[in-house]
Parts: C-alpha cells; sequence; structure tokens
C-alpha cells in the first residue's frame, strides 16, 4: 500500500504504529461522534472556512486525534492484528508529537475515498454548489 491508499507507519512514542485512513476509519469516527457522515464537516476536522475560501479556524485536533486513532483501528484490523492502544492511551501518545499529528493530517487528505482524494471531492461540491446557485465561470 502506498498513500493514495491512506496507509502508512509513523514511529510515535518509540512504537511503529501502522494508519489506514479510508471509508473504514471514517464510519468508526461517525459512529464515535454518534454522527453521519454528511455531519464530518462540522465536527472541526478541516477546520472552518469564510465565504471566499479563507481560513478562519484552525483544523480541530483532538477530531484529527480521533479520525486518526480509527485510521490505526482499521490498519490493525486489516493486517489481523489486535487493537493494542486505546483512545486516550492514544491521545496521550500522539500529543507531544505535532510533527507526526501533521503526517496524519496528510496523510489523511491525500488518501483516496472512492477514488478521488478529499480536495477533488471539495472541488466537485463547490462547483454543484455554484451551478445551484447559478454562477458561472
Amino acid at each position: 500500500m502506498n498513500k493514495l491508499s491512506g496507509y502508512a507507519v509513523y514511529e510515535i512514542a518509540g512504537e511503529k504504529i501502522p494508519f489506514k485512513f479510508g471509508v473504514n476509519a471514517y464510519a468508526l469516527f461517525c459512529e464515535h461522534r454518534k454522527i453521519g457522515l454528511e455531519d464530518i464537516g462540522k465536527t472541526g476536522l478541516y477546520g472552518e472556512y469564510d465565504d471566499k475560501g479563507n481560513l478562519t479556524k484552525d483544523p480541530d485536533v483532538k477530531a484529527i486525534t480521533e479520525l486518526s486513532y480509527f485510521a490505526y483501528v482499521t490498519a490493525c484490523k486489516m493486517e489481523g492484528k489486535e487493537v493494542g492502544i486505546n483512545l486516550l492511551a492514544f491521545s496521550e501518545m500522539i500529543s507531544d508529537e505535532r510533527d507526526v499529528l501533521i503526517k496524519l493530517f496528510e496523510l489523511n487528505l491525500e488518501a483516496k475515498l472512492m477514488g478521488r482524494t478529499l480536495q477533488e471531492i471539495a472541488q466537485d461540491e463547490s462547483k454543484k454548489k455554484s451551478l445551484q446557485s447559478g454562477v458561472t465561470s
């Protein structure tokens, strides 16, 4: 697997930990948060933007941490391994790993879901909204 598949292994607190971002990780994240997939944007996972697309609020670290944890759970299950770290322990482990958290966030953004990256999905949604509101380029 490669980054486009949403898979990578990073060292956190001296342990090599696998991650697999994809549909299952998102499903587990939504189940944990008791939200629907359509509500992910409201979690702050990607930050907040104004009408012009300018970032007004940074992505929520807790949401990134939780989604990353579920990417870890997904990787373990795919590899037939037991999940050896719970969410609380994972959160504490990653709290001192700013660089790894940034790498995980970027891995999530680069991963393809149903053949497209999140950026491609967002661009498609933006085009749909423009067409629905009558804006043409």
